[in-house]
């Protein structure tokens, strides 16, 4: 990859509107999900206020309450002030023609007649209304301007109502920059009315924090009813380290680019505060540096630091600043003494920062010089005390002040040990990383400091992670701890023990108190109290009136497999902390010559998330102990799991050296020439690996004892080229095609057991057949054994790779009973994964593991939930909750006994991660079906009239699929339409019983409720090129399904380019908003209440928003094709077993 074409990621001079480049805020973002969740056209107006100081993430948290809105189907209105906007007359202007231009854009038939923004703004602007202008408030407010009156109250409180009646949605208004008219007593006073009496709106005020000073002065029962978010620097290490690295991942690139992230994000949390604009500025700097090929990777450097420190004196007198002017003209003394009072600024008072700064000792100022500059600071109007002490800067200063007083301060103070820069941590946040560098300065060997999320971990944390750890219990009593991770760190640094030491160092001062922990095998039996170093800090800490004391915890370890298994039930995210544990640890353990012990910990961390550095090391260690097919294994992986030429020409060596240790030369040739065609495509030719085995010179490459040494910062390409020459060839042969032939190692067997090969029976089927093609594709040997198969469907099968099996025939037994006979495989052949489906092929699965392959893993999948479905499938002989517990408990047993529990798509994985806990099986798999394996030709609109909108479902399942909704929906768009003289819509259903379409039609007229509305029902039908054709005369695709696992029929129709509307009681809604933008994903989502009418309503909205400008809807669904095309494959859905089958496997041989 060209660094240098790339764009430079992180943006510090606007908010954030990208949704995956904002970081953090999760408990605010939750805050806001719930206010505008609660919202409703007859439900009371809400009042939330979002605050801070400047430069904070206000505006970046305002854009993402915006699009969370969007999700809740609240309409969001922006109106961002600026100082002209502060009186009465021109907010409320402002206010409403904003209103009225958001309404317009919403088009369709329903929104509200009148709010044309063109006419609005001229009756503003004092021109007459015409005769049929429905709203009040604009000539009512050109009235006030004139003769400056009053703002009517009455007359904008009619018009929201109007607008919130007439939308039939709630409106929010979204006010930035609030702090302007925050001290208007009209303004408030107007704003508490009409929350008051109109409902249906949702009032965000964002703004600084005296905004909420201000409303208490003016107004103090508003505040009462206001939601507060406070908006804070980052304290959480993980959201100061998603802030340097979401912008990278946007772009392809990963922490990799830097060359020691935690040296840098510890560096950047001293010097920014956790401010993410600052942060943003730093990394900005550091990746224009790497572009400019002026460093070697992304690294905090003094020249980094000058050189932003040099652009902000650019073009500017920074001297004109005061605050900035005085720090300059500082001696050393004074500067440091500066930065010590204002290193917690509205946190601490004088008292408390000198108990900071002398915490480590030997302070190179003294009390007297402290207070001394704070009298003249103070005098000098740059501090203020409050009635508390609670020192602050009484100068009015931007973020630019902050930012060049810091690095000046990081420049001109040589002393880094002391170095304490202005901020606005809490005081327990200051104390703590004080006392984490004291406890680093001391030299408390073997033991180390415990890594937490943030300086500021509560105890209750890490004791509720060893509570957990010691008796091996989790989700079943709840969530996971998320402090395990940390422990599983401290567990592996310590080399495994039988039991970990924990002590526990507490500092207290006053009303704030820091706690940090140190960690040691037990059999160093490490007693901190008895330390000299330690004592001798407690008895300072104790003479200044503090508190340092210890205590120590030992926990007892169970068996490490125990452990392992009982990690391996964490959700994804943790288990890749896990992965990185071990990754971090197999490097140490290289370093000390453990190389047993390295194989084991990448064997583990793949185990846990596979990753092309786990990889490559399982493959660089097997080779080095003598395994080369396990070499050749890993490596082929390895090539798997990254993008990056220059890896995937390091795994390509690595292969090439294990098949040369099996005694096959053209195998290592063909991935020797593969290797030096990617090393020559990257963009770093250079590379350098750490370690590499290289042949010894003139060593015998005939046989399969080829020597192989060890040598360190080896340059790969040279290295490659080397290799060949041996061989007698040359890195200039790389223009032959050596990839169509190239050997890989034996390729994964798997068995899957299904009823069918075509899709008679619906979707599951059409599922399995995607599956067997992606799994072959992907390199696996396939085999699929069905009841029966046609010759036509045996060719169709095997032109996929797959080969499709007949299960074998007896007399009398019935065909699914058929699937738990022996398979008839190739001799030779045994599967090393059996997939069964749900309770009807699952239990065949399971008994032929047990009786004919009992080395084989098992994966069972799962396509719905009986527990959510089974109410809405009535007349089946037995009551629906015994059938649904019944169900759910095969599901459970079938999945618990497996290797692996497979859920499909999101929903189903949740719901499953659930049904396991206690089970002791590991945590469910989740596997999305791809949108990747239809024809992507761009899709244009039908023609003529009238347009069809498709329903595909089985019409026995009516409740359960929603074809009431559909019809009830479709009915009250069909007269709207006709009320707006506006071109007809027909329902076409795809899905009735064989004979049953006349009936069904009844029904579905019934149900409509509107003998205007065409309905033509269609038989159900496997015939792919029926239901193409049904896709390609559609306008749109609709799937208002009570509930549904996934939704396959939906998906397939977003993968041809359809507009398609989902439930959001589906499986694909959620993963709908997981890929997409929120604006994309609600466009598509349809909310269910669970109310008939209701959800009616809501369909018919959704309906009639598509058809109102069909030619458009084409456009976004083709743009929603390529987005879910490209993130969601079927390549992805693939890798996903195969990779966890490897990983088994390499974990296996590990224990060995």
């Amino acid at each position: 990859m060209d660094i240098a074409a790339l764009p430079n990621p992180y943006d510090y001079r606007n908010p954030v509107r990208d949704a995956s480049l904002f970081a953090g805020r999760d408990d605010e973002l939750a805050k806001l999900r719930y206010e505008f969740g609660q919202a409703a056209p007859d439900r009371p107006s809400i009042y939330i206020a979002i605050h801070g100081r400047r430069a904070a993430g206000k505006t970046s948290l305002l854009n993402r309450a915006e699009a969370i809105a969007k999700e809740c189907r609240v309409l969001p209105v922006r109106v961002d002030l600026v100082p002209g906007d502060a009186t009465p007359v021109a907010f409320f202007r402002k206010l409403y023609e904003e209103l009225t231009t958001a309404l317009a854009r919403q088009g369709g038939p329903d929104a509200p007649p009148g709010a044309v923004p063109a006419v609005v703004r001229r009756v503003l602007a004092g021109g007459t209304p015409p005769d049929d202008f429905p709203l009040e408030f604009p000539e009512s407010l050109a009235l006030s301007a004139r003769s400056l009156g009053a703002v009517s109250e009455p007359a904008l409180r009619a018009d929201l109502e109007y607008f919130v009646r007439t939308l039939g949605r709630p409106i929010a208004l979204l006010i930035d920059e609030a702090q302007l008219i925050a001290g208007d007593e009209n303004i408030l006073s107007i704003l508490r009315a009409l929350g008051g009496r109109v409902p249906g709106y949702v009032f965000v005020l964002a703004g600084t924090s005296d905004m909420i000073t201000r409303i208490t002065e003016v107004f103090s029962p508003l505040l009462r009813q206001f939601r507060e978010i406070k908006v804070e620097p980052f304290t959480e290490t993980a959201d100061l380290r998603a802030c340097m690295l979401l912008p990278l991942w946007n772009i392809g690139l990963d922490v990799d680019c830097f060359d020691d992230f935690d040296h840098a994000a510890s560096e950047l949390t001293a010097l920014t505060g956790g401010n993410p604009y600052e942060i943003q500025l730093y990394c900005h700097e550091m990746f224009a540096r790497w572009q400019r090929n002026t460093a070697r990777k992304m690294a905090l450097t003094p020249e980094i630091l000058e050189s932003i420190r040099s652009r902000m004196e650019d073009g500017r007198d920074v001297l004109d600043r005061r605050l900035i002017k005085l720090v300059r003209r500082m001696s050393p003394e004074r500067l440091e003494a500066f930065n010590i009072l204002c290193s917690a600024l509205g946190h601490a008072t004088l008292n408390q920062v000198w108990f900071a700064y002398n915490l480590l000792g030997d302070p190179r100022i003294d009390r007297e010089t402290l207070e001394r500059c704070r009298a003249e600071l103070l005098d000098a109007g740059v501090l203020r005390e409050d009635a508390e002490g609670i020192l602050d800067l009484e100068l009015e200063t931007e973020l630019f002040d902050e930012i060049y007083v810091r690095l000046w301060a990081h420049k001109n103070l040589p002393n880094r040990r002391h170095l304490l820069l202005m901020g606005r941590f809490s005081y327990r946040f200051l104390l703590s990383l004080r006392l984490s560098r004291l406890l680093h300065e001391m030299s408390l060997s073997p033991a180390l400091l415990l890594p937490t999320c943030c300086p500021v971990m509560g105890a209750e944390h890490l004791q509720a992670a060893l509570s957990a750890l010691e008796c091996l219990t989790g989700e079943e009593d709840g969530p996971f701890p998320y402090a395990v991770s940390y422990v599983h760190n401290a567990i592996l640094h310590a080399g495994m023990p039988r039991a970990l030491d924990i002590t526990e160092v507490t500092c207290i001062y006053g009303a704030a108190t820091a706690v940090r922990w140190l960690f040691a095998a037990d059999s160093a039996d490490f007693d901190i109290c008895s330390h000299p170093e330690f004592t001798a800090a407690a008895a300072r800490v104790s003479e200044m009136g503090g508190t340092l004391r210890a205590e120590r915890t030992r926990l007892p370890l169970r068996n490490w497999s125990e452990v392992v298994e009982w990690l391996a039930r964490f959700p994804d995210d943790m288990r890749e902390d896990f992965a990185r544990n071990h990754e971090h640890v197999a490097y140490h353990a290289y370093e000390d010559g453990d190389t047993v012990a390295t194989r084991d910990h990448f064997a583990t961390a793949l185990r846990f998330a596979p990753t092309f550095s786990a990889a490559n090391g399982l493959a660089y260690v097997s080779l080095k102990l003598g395994d080369a097919r396990a070499a050749v294994e890993s490596a082929e992986r390895a090539v798997t799991l990254t993008q990056n030429p220059a890896e995937k020409a390091l795994a390509h060596y690595n292969c090439a050296l294990a098949w040369l240790r099996l005694g096959d030369r053209r195998a290592a040739e063909e991935r020797l020439l593969l290797a030096a065609q990617m090393i020559r495509s990257s963009s770093d030719p250079g590379f350098t690996a750490g370690y590499l085995l290289l042949p010894r010179d003139g060593a015998d490459v005939e046989g399969a004892d080829v020597e192989l040494v060890e040598r360190s910062e080896v340059h790969l390409g040279r290295a490659i080229e080397q290799a060949l020459s041996l061989l007698g060839r040359s890195a200039e042969d790389t223009g032959e095609d050596v990839t169509s032939r190239v050997r890989r190692a034996p390729r994964p067997i798997v068995l899957v057991v299904a009823t069918e090969w075509a899709s008679a029976h619906g979707g599951l089927s059409t599922l399995n057949r995607d599956l067997c093609r992606a799994l072959a594709a992907a390199g696996a040997q396939v085999y699929c054994t069905v009841p029966a198969a046609s010759e036509k469907e045996i060719a169709a099968a095997s032109e996929a790779g797959v080969t499709l099996l007949r299960a074998p025939e007896v007399p009398g037994l019935p065909a699914l009973s058929r699937l738990y006979r022996r398979p008839r495989l190739p001799d030779g052949v045994t599967p090393d994964l059996i997939i069964g489906h749900g309770r009807i092929t699952g239990p065949a699965a399971e008994c032929l593991q047990s009786d004919f392959y009992p080395n084989a893993m098992r994966f069972h999948f799962v396509h719905m939930a009986p527990d959510e479905i089974e109410w809405h499938k009535p007349g089946q002989g037995v009551d629906a909750g015994t059938r649904a517990e019944e169900r759910t408990e095969l599901e459970r047993r079938l999945g618990a006994t497996a290797d692996r529990l497979v859920a499909v798509g999101p929903r189903l994985h949740n719901r499953f991660r659930t049904e396991l806990s206690g089970t002791g099986a590991p945590p469910p798999l989740r596997l999305d079906p791809g949108f990747d394996m239809v024809d992507t030709s761009p899709r244009t609109p039908p023609q003529g009239h009238p347009a069809k909108i498709l329903f595909i479902g089985r019409i026995e399942d009516a409740a359960l699929k929603g074809v009431d909704l559909a019809a009830r929906a479709c009915g009250l768009v069909c007269r709207r339409r006709e009320r707006h003289k506006l071109p007809p819509i027909e329902l076409v259903v795809r899905g009735a019983p064989a004979g049953t379409a006349d009936e069904q039609r009844e029904r579905i007229r019934e149900w409509a409720a509107n003998p205007k509305l065409g309905v033509v029902v269609r038989p159900y039908s496997a015939d792919e090129e029926r239901l193409d054709a049904d896709l390609e005369r559609a306008s749109l695709v609709i799937m208002p399904s009570r509930s549904e696992g996934f939704g396959l029929v939906a998906a397939e129709a977003i993968a041809t380019g359809v507009p398609t509307l989902v439930s959001e009681n589906s499986g694909l809604a959620e993963l709908l908003q997981e890929v997409l933008d929120n604006e994309s994903a609600a466009r598509m989502i349809v909310p269910m209440s669970g109310v008939d009418d209701e959800d009616a309503e809501s369909w018919a909205w959704a309906i009639e928003t598509v058809m109102y400008d069909v030619p458009a809807a084409f456009a976004r669904a083709e743009q929603v094709r390529a987005t879910l095309s490209e993130k969601v494959t079927w390549a992805n859905a693939a890798a996903t077993l195969l990779n966890e089958v490897a990983g088994a496997r390499a974990s296996r041989r590990g224990r060995a």
